[in-house]
């Protein structure tokens, strides 16, 4: 993915986490693939990780609960990795964030919310 897509997906997360108290670790990943559909999956949550280590810097303050979101995130991630290897499984290499939505529908899948944080 072009460096400048890569901080786009970073920048658009930070941002739901710093200007929506509410947002869930799993409905910023959703919100974050609906956003950019042809994203490569594996790029996306690249790209999660590099939130979720600036959330771990004391000096940088997303919310006030930094810690617990940190956690909750790393474990969404974890689960996003999952789906992505279970579409490289089913479908082949290198899915996109397309290609992960249309998975979560399939299979029904009710850990990421298809919600919009910044719609709600």
């Amino acid at each position: 993915m072009p460096r400048a897509q890569y901080i786009k997906v970073e920048e658009y997360v930070a941002d739901l986490f710093a200007s929506n108290e509410g947002v869930t670790a799993p409905m910023a990943i959703a919100a974050a693939v609906n956003r950019y559909p042809k994203c490569p999956a594996i790029d996306a949550a690249f790209a999660f990780v590099s939130v979720v280590s600036s959330l771990e810097e004391p000096f940088f303050l997303y919310t006030e609960n930094d810690e617990k979101l940190a956690i909750d995130m790393y474990r969404s991630i974890a689960a996003f990795t999952a789906d992505i290897y279970a579409v490289e499984k089913l479908f082949g290499p290198s899915p996109t964030c397309s290609q992960i939505k249309d998975f979560w529908a399939e299979s029904k899948e009710a850990f990421f919310t298809s919600t919009d944080p910044k719609s709600a």
